[in-house]
């Protein structure tokens, strides 16, 4: 049995150990996971991102900046109080957005 290699590292997706991602997808969920933020580890090339059952209270405006393909977000039951103008400017993808 003769196994090849280029040699070069596969790139795994980056996934905050506080969820589960699926790259296949390209889906990322942190739900119930008692957060006060969005993981800053969130791999840019997400395209689905379900942050709901969180405690994140602020959205801020640089939140989303680093995954700019989004098309879905559930923020549901985040206990959501404040939204800072331009949170959302950077996702031009958007389709769905769940308050």
């Amino acid at each position: 049995l003769l196994v090849l290699t280029s040699g070069a590292p596969v790139k795994a997706g980056k996934c905050p150990k506080e969820c589960s991602c699926d790259n296949a997808k390209l889906s990322v969920a942190c739900v119930g996971r008692n957060l006060t933020e969005i993981p800053p580890t969130i791999d840019e090339i997400t395209v689905k991102l379900n942050l709901r059952n969180n405690n994140l209270q602020m959205i801020l405006k640089e939140a989303f900046i680093h995954t700019p393909h989004l098309t879905h977000l559930n923020l549901q039951l985040c206990n959501i109080i404040k939204v800072k103008e331009g949170a959302f400017r950077s996702l031009d993808r958007l389709l769905s957005l769940n308050l």
